[in-house]
């Protein structure tokens, strides 16, 4: 017997391959199994309409609107099919079932809904007349009530069925009204999206795309962008044929703006590796160049030693210098979409407030009710309005910054609050900030989604996450350049080169290096200063091994900008794998000079010294990476190579346990014959690597 699960992914699956009459066959053994589970009578009449049609079709009429027809009636069963299928999570999925009980405590009129959204803004205004005394408590009380009545109404269009043509209308005309309030439209906006994330609706993707090209707000609008966007991926062009002609006009039109929203998503995906280099590289570097240390009671500040100024006289400004230098780097990363706050504000999401579903999605405003009980030294001062008037922050971690800054404001020293209240110049906030360009709108956005579908505590029993790895071949984080619709699209507009560098980069992503190097070598014979695909071009035939022709592109890369250090370190590291070791030294000789500390550069060094046989020069490169606070596994390998080739058998068998210890013995020997090259060259064979082996096993203390 099937589950109720199995059932509609049947249902769906039938009608995205155009067939009808299974899905109505699974679909009266599904209500037959849950006579109480769906009372829409409807399914009947789409029954007779589809055999009055076949009878016709077997007495052999000749109807030439028997295909439109048929995609009618498909679109029919789908219709049924969704509402029968939003019942069922209703009923039996608690994330959908809370929703829908929140979502019961107001009776939704059309009527009501306007008359509600337009009162509260008339209302809002006319709180500037009321009395001093009484304006607090009526502002409060009136956002209060304000703030229950969208909480319930976003619930209920977050469930909500299919749409008929006059629900449409008169949504798209409530987005586009002057009388209703933005923060209400982008909520409105966000609930309609995850309705058609949860199960596509025609009706509902017509109005993103309609409020997109029509809203006079910008942040409505790239909300609904934004949305019908990531509603791509979940059109069947089968079922609604009559979207492909638009969205290949909306994809031409809109192209630059969705090939920036697809790397914007992939900067998201990529927040938790982000947060991995800030943690190990860019806080270490701000703690030891300040005047703070981290300890089990948080931060302390250090007192300056006066006698450093005399024994070290330049110390003080070459820390503020690498501090600045630090500083700068996370700043850059934010300038490139880096999600850099993610990593510091995903424990921040188990306050109460991220109970209410539609917190998550709701713009910032200081007199959020959800807000009144914490203090209002929280909510207040100059470097608080930096932080929610800069737009560095998405809504959601301006949220959880005032939620978690009340809970310590009060044991801040007198001095530290002081400076927080003045209008200091907080660099660090203000040199990304960009809020009212739609590009950087969208990005935090984005943010705000990725922190409900990574971060919601029922997030597994979300129907469908945007942001998730599939194991198809493509890769759900690509997930707009993936649907057929592109193919379509790119066949039409050879030129779009753009599209055609992030389809290069979904390949490159998913291992297909040579079909990315294949797409990347065209499109340089059209563009050969081309940057992006000239450097992914390299990438990829690093990956394939191809080293020779890899250095000829990082070439022409310099010859477009000769100081640029990641183009010299892939050319010098591109000839160190072809085996041109002099050339490659002298570019990472370079290099080091300029940055003795990079891990990167040493560990490159390292290599190309031991491949050459300079190994007391190798030594002093590890001796600097195995100082650092988390070398990783292939370092100590690496390392223990060094050390081996020098004779120090003991310390490379101490360095390779590091390794062993963390994958096994197995994993440990792969890697040895993976550098079995390196190995042959310094005179150790497979004896002396299977003895080797043994001796990272053995345990002196286990023997005697």
């Amino acid at each position: 017997m099937m589950t109720n699960r199995e059932y509609f992914h049947d249902i769906f699956k039938y009608l995205n391959f155009n067939q009808l009459w299974k899905p109505i066959y699974l679909m009266r053994n599904y209500l037959a199994d849950n006579p109480t589970a769906y009372s829409d009578q409807s399914l009947h009449s789409i029954v007779e309409d589809y055999t009055r049609m076949l009878n016709y079709m077997e007495q052999g009429y000749q109807d030439p609107d028997r295909n439109a027809i048929y995609q009618k009636l498909m679109q029919r069963m789908w219709a049924y099919a969704s509402n029968a299928y939003m019942a069922w999570l209703c009923r039996e999925i608690s994330f959908y079932r809370e929703t829908q009980q929140h979502s019961l405590s107001h009776m939704f009129t059309q009527e009501r809904i306007v008359s509600t959204l337009q009162n509260f803004v008339t209302e809002t205004a006319m709180l500037s007349l009321e009395p001093q005394e009484s304006r607090a408590q009526q502002e409060k009380e009136l956002y209060a009530r304000h703030h229950d009545f969208m909480r319930a109404l976003f619930d209920r269009l977050y469930v909500s069925s299919q749409w008929e043509p006059a629900q449409q209308m008169f949504y798209e005309e409530l987005l586009l009204s002057p009388a209703v309030d933005t923060i209400d439209q982008q909520l409105i906006v966000s609930a309609i999206t995850m309705n058609c994330l949860t199960q596509f609706d025609p009706l509902k993707f017509r109005l993103l795309v309609n409020i997109h090209m029509r809203s006079t707000v910008v942040e409505v609008r790239e909300r609904a962008f934004t949305g019908w966007a990531l509603c791509i991926q979940r059109i069947s062009l089968e079922m609604w044929a009559d979207f492909k002609e638009e969205l290949l006009t909306l994809c031409h039109r809109y192209s630059n703006e969705l090939a920036e929203l697809q790397r914007q998503i992939i900067c998201c995906i990529n927040a938790d590796r982000d947060n991995d280099i800030i943690q190990r590289e860019i806080m270490p570097n701000i703690l030891n160049n300040s005047n703070f240390r981290l300890t089990h009671n948080g931060l302390e500040e250090i007192e300056d030693d006066p006698m450093e100024d005399i024994l070290n006289p330049g110390a003080a400004d070459e820390k503020t210098e690498e501090l600045e230098r630090t500083m700068q780097q996370m700043i850059n990363m934010q300038k490139q979409g880096s999600d850099i706050y993610f990593g510091g504000f995903k424990q921040m999401k188990r306050y109460a407030f991220f109970y209410t579903l539609s917190n998550w999605f709701t713009p910032f405003y200081i007199q959020h009710p959800d807000l009144n009980a914490i203090s209002p030294k929280a909510k207040s001062g100059g470097f608080i309005n930096t932080v929610v008037n800069n737009g560095v922050f998405c809504n959601s971690d301006k949220y959880s910054f005032i939620l978690s800054f009340s809970s310590v404001v009060e044991r801040l020293p007198e001095e530290i609050r002081k400076v927080m209240d003045s209008e200091v110049d907080y660099e660090m906030l203000k040199q990304t900030a960009g809020t009212n360009r739609p590009v950087f709108i969208r990005l935090l956005y984005l943010q705000d989604l990725y922190r409900f579908f990574q971060l919601h505590p029922q997030k597994k029993a979300l129907v469908y996450n945007p942001f998730e790895h599939f194991n198809d071949p493509d890769g759900g984080n690509y997930f707009i350049l993936k649907h057929n619709i592109f193919d379509d699209y790119q066949k039409q507009n050879d030129g779009d080169t753009r599209l055609l560098i992030l389809r290069a980069r979904l390949l490159y992503k998913h291992g297909r290096f040579s079909n990315a190097s294949e797409l990347l070598s065209d499109l340089v014979k059209q563009e050969p200063d081309n940057v992006q695909a000239l450097s992914l071009l390299g990438r990829s035939l690093m990956e394939e091994g191809e080293f020779s022709d890899a250095g000829d592109y990082y070439e022409k890369l310099l010859l477009i900008d000769p100081s640029n250090k990641h183009y010299i370190y892939m050319h010098a590291l591109a000839q160190a794998k072809e085996g041109c070791f002099e050339d490659a030294l002298g570019e990472l000789y370079r290099l080091k000079y300029e940055e003795p500390d990079n891990i990167k550069y040493c560990r490159t060094l390292g290599w190309t010294l031991m491949s050459m046989g300079r190994d007391e020069q190798a030594e002093k490169e590890y001796e600097i990476i195995l100082g650092k606070d988390e070398p990783s596994l292939s370092d100590y390998v690496n390392a223990g190579y060094c050390y081996w080739f020098r004779g120090n058998i003991h310390k490379a068998a101490t360095l390779f346990r590091k390794y062993y210890d963390k994958k096994g013995i197995s994993d440990l020997y792969v890697e040895f014959r993976k550098d079995e090259q390196l190995l042959q060259s310094h005179g150790i064979g497979s004896k002396e690597l299977n003895m080797m082996c043994e001796l990272v096993q053995w345990d002196p203390e286990a023997e005697a």
